[in-house]
C-alpha cells in the first residue's frame, strides 16, 4: 500500500496519503487537521495504515503515534519526529531531515511543533493539539458549524 500512497502523494496537489484497508485517500488540509480527524472519527482506518505525508514535524508524528500507524513516508521530517516515530517501531522513510517545520509564514517555528516542544508522551501531545485548536477555533463559527472544531 505504500508504493501506492507515495504515487498519490506525488502525482496529486494533496499533502497526505492514507493507504489501508484495500483503499488510499488523499487530504488537502494544511498541518495536522486531516490527520486529527481521521484519529477522532476513523481511528481503525489508522490502525497499521500506509501514510505518505509533505511534512512532519512532532505534532504529526504524535498522532501517527496514537492513530497506531504501521509505516510512514515523507518528504521532509524533523529530528525530533523521526526519533519518535523510530521509537514507537513505525517503519519510517524519508527524503530530508531538518530541525524545524516553519510557521505559514517562514517567520518561526510551527505553533503545534511549539506546543509539543517539551512533551515526550504522544498521548499528552494529543490532547494539547486538541486543546489548542479547540481554542483556536472557538467563536469561529460558520452557519452553525465550527470548522475543524474537535468534539
Amino acid at each position: 500500500m505504500m508504493t501506492l500512497a507515495r504515487r498519490m502523494l506525488d502525482d496529486n496537489d494533496c499533502t497526505l496519503v492514507v493507504a489501508n484497508h484495500g483503499e488510499a485517500r488523499k487530504y488537502h488540509q494544511r498541518g495536522v487537521a486531516d490527520l486529527l480527524s481521521l484519529l477522532t472519527d476513523e481511528p481503525d482506518f489508522l490502525t497499521n495504515a500506509s501514510v505518505a505525508d509533505k511534512i512532519i514535524g512532532k505534532a504529526a508524528a504524535a498522532l501517527m503515534i496514537e492513530g497506531g500507524v504501521g509505516e510512514v513516508f515523507t518528504r521532509v521530517i524533523t529530528r525530533d519526529a523521526k526519533a519518535m516515530l523510530t521509537h514507537a517501531g513505525i517503519a519510517l522513510t524519508y527524503e530530508t531531515e531538518t530541525d524545524i517545520v516553519q510557521n505559514r509564514t517562514k517567520t518561526g517555528r510551527c505553533p503545534l511543533d511549539t506546543l509539543c516542544a517539551d512533551l515526550s508522551n504522544p498521548h499528552e501531545m494529543l490532547l494539547a493539539i486538541r486543546g489548542f485548536l479547540n481554542t483556536a477555533n472557538r467563536g469561529m463559527a460558520v452557519n452553525g458549524k465550527y470548522p475543524n472544531k474537535i468534539q
